[in-house]
């Protein structure tokens, strides 16, 4: 069985696929997928063993920073612990399988994915165009039941990385922290 996890929007969710049939799915709106993950997981397995769960698939973004790290984190860990086969997916993918989404990554500013074309940059998100960010009226996250195993691609745990498009936007302190300081 496959076991599908999407952090990298407001929505996390979990699927469970034998194949390419939806077996089980479940998701949290919370925004805390680091405390529902494994309340989700038990929701999915319904009283299976973890064992059943031969792949593991992390949605690798684009989204928040840390949301998408957690499910990657994941399903890395989980892979890696139950030696199952690790994939990867494009949020992109778990929001329209294979078709046109676009997502917010700053505000005012989107990235439009167009199958068979580079990503681009938009400043409006397209009539019709399924995503989620600041100024979409009615978002469409990624959600793991609509994975499409075409749409993965397969992983190694330790080269895994989650798919920012952007640089994080921090700052540097004003004033070095450290030994010293007042």
């Amino acid at each position: 069985m496959t076991l599908v996890v999407s952090t990298s929007s407001p929505l996390a969710s979990l699927a469970l696929f034998d194949g390419a049939d939806l077996v089980a799915a479940a998701d949290c709106g919370e925004g805390r997928a680091h405390q529902t993950l494994f309340g989700m997981l038990d929701q999915v397995l319904e009283g299976r063993p973890k064992s059943v769960v031969r792949t593991v698939v992390a949605d690798v973004g684009p989204g928040g920073f840390t949301a998408v790290r957690i499910g990657v984190t994941f399903a890395k860990t989980w892979a890696n612990f139950e030696r199952a086969e690790l994939r990867a997916i494009s949020a992109f993918d778990l929001i329209s399988p294979l078709g046109i989404a676009v997502i917010g990554v700053r505000r005012g500013s989107y990235v439009l994915r167009v199958p068979g074309e580079p990503l681009s940059s938009v400043l409006e998100v397209p009539d019709g165009v399924p995503g989620h960010g600041v100024g979409v009226l009615q978002p469409t996250y990624p959600h793991a039941s609509r994975y499409v195993p075409s749409a993965s691609r397969p992983s190694d745990p330790l080269t895994l990385v989650p798919d920012y498009i952007l640089e994080p936007s921090i700052s540097t302190p004003k004033r070095p922290l450290g030994r010293g300081t007042a």
